[in-house]
């Protein structure tokens, strides 16, 4: 059963005027979150974005036809059309959620894109800021965003369905393990993260068991797509120590946003560390393709294996030393399979760290034929991590998060009590004892 109050948002960008429309399923909460829309717009962050509530609509729709229906006669009468979705459900609706994203996608007609939040996450200021922002960087409304459309032709996120994988581990040398801490996509906007986390033995900063991880999110993408994915991109996190320093000038190979000509470079990384970079080739990605190949065996699923390096010990300095700014890419200035990309400017008087991205399994022929798409695509994915400043994807940053999270004390005991890999998309731990205190984590869904 669906209730929804409609709210026609025109939106105003460069001169374009655009339509969204925000759904809810009372008067109360339409009108509450539209008025914290329009107070956050006015943030520094959305400046060049304009909506302007234009009417109101409130009506019962019964089943998911109804809904489709009752939306699309919404957009057919809307002028400008309606361009974008934004959906406030009660608690956690995929009912709600399933049927506005069927609805977006259309046979034969133009996506629209979808955000959906909970209502109580509607209620902060920070998650409803992180749901709009998300929305509007899907509606390609925020002017320094990169758009979708550049990359997804050659890299095929329409015809092929598209799961990304974050994996970081947190070591603990005392015990000799490590947590594990691991985040993959299941819808096609990449926003919707499924999390699990677990402990396993440390060898060398290598995790051969990284496969029933991604078994089990193989299963969840399962569920929610009625299939399993056609290709995979896998961004293994990890740290290693260099210390050779190299000064190199060298042209700009991709300019995002930046207007100088040339760079100086600086980077403490004259030696590869290629053992591990090997053991990794033999020991994860191995594992990994082998699980591929058990549960996609009809699909031949394609992998893409990068390790993304999140302090990489280099810096960059823009010439006559002028800042460098985000989205800069610095490609192939070493290896072929090697890139790096500034993530966002730093304050005035430092110098940006970048972030490095070696891709040491190329299923996917990225290297060969799209490799400049997917280094824009890979710079994409920061934005999709927007509670605070973020070096790495999205998937890499929530990974990063679970394993620094449930190293603590606490819950690291819970985690080492469990044999096999947690769910901890909505994790609770609470005891009866006394003068003990109830431990409630919830890693917020701005993509819910």
């Amino acid at each position: 059963f669906f209730f929804f109050f409609i709210i026609i948002l025109e939106t105003n960008n460069n001169n374009n005027n655009n339509n969204s429309i925000v759904v809810t399923h009372n008067f109360e909460s339409g009108t509450r979150v539209t008025n914290k829309i329009k107070n956050l717009l006015d943030s520094p962050l959305f400046k060049g974005i304009e909506l302007h509530p234009s009417r109101y609509v409130t009506t019962n729709l019964i089943d998911s036809g109804d809904c489709h229906e009752y939306l699309s006669s919404i957009v057919t009468q809307s002028r400008p059309p309606v361009h974008a979705l934004f959906v406030v459900t009660r608690g956690r609706d995929e009912q709600a959620y399933t049927c506005m994203q069927t609805w977006s996608r259309r046979n034969g007609q133009k996506r629209i894109p979808v955000q959906c939040i909970k209502e109580d996450n509607a209620k902060h200021n920070q998650r409803l800021r992180s749901a709009l922002y998300c929305l509007l960087t899907k509606a390609n409304w925020i002017p320094w965003k990169i758009d979708w459309k550049q990359v997804e032709r050659p890299l095929q996120l329409k015809r092929k369905k598209t799961m990304l994988v974050g994996m970081d581990i947190n070591v603990n040398t005392t015990e000799g393990s490590a947590m594990v801490g691991f985040a993959s996509t299941y819808d096609p906007d990449f926003v919707r993260v499924h999390r699990l986390v677990g402990i396993e033995p440390m060898q060398n900063d290598v995790i051969p068991s990284c496969d029933k991880y991604l078994a089990l999110a193989l299963d969840t993408f399962h569920k929610h797509n009625d299939a399993y994915p056609d290709q995979v991109i896998f961004y293994r996190c990890l740290f290693f120590h260099s210390f050779i320093y190299l000064f190199i000038r060298l042209p700009i190979k991709l300019n995002f946003v930046m207007t100088a000509n040339f760079f100086f470079f600086k980077k403490k990384a004259g030696i590869r560390p290629s053992a591990l970079i090997e053991t990794i080739k033999k020991e994860e990605v191995s594992n990994v393709k082998k699980m591929l190949s058990s549960k996609c065996d009809e699909q031949n699923c394609g992998l893409e294996f990068v390790i993304v390096q999140s302090s990489a010990e280099s810096q960059f300095y823009g010439e006559n030393g002028a800042p460098l700014t985000s989205g800069t890419l610095f490609s192939q200035t070493f290896l072929k399979n090697q890139f790096f990309i500034i993530p966002f400017r730093i304050r005035q008087g430092g110098q940006p760290t970048p972030t490095e991205f070696i891709i040491i399994e190329d299923g996917l022929d990225i290297i060969k034929q799209c490799l400049r798409h997917f280094q824009t695509f890979s710079y994409h994915l920061f934005d999709l991590y927007f509670n605070d400043p973020t070096y790495v994807p999205h998937v890499v940053k929530i990974a990063n998060k679970l394993a620094l999270k449930y190293s603590q004390s606490g819950l690291r005991e819970f985690v080492v009590s469990c044999d096999e890999p947690i769910c901890v998309n909505d994790f609770k731990i609470s005891s009866d004892l006394k003068n003990v205190f109830v431990l409630s984590f919830f890693f917020f869904n701005y993509q819910t």
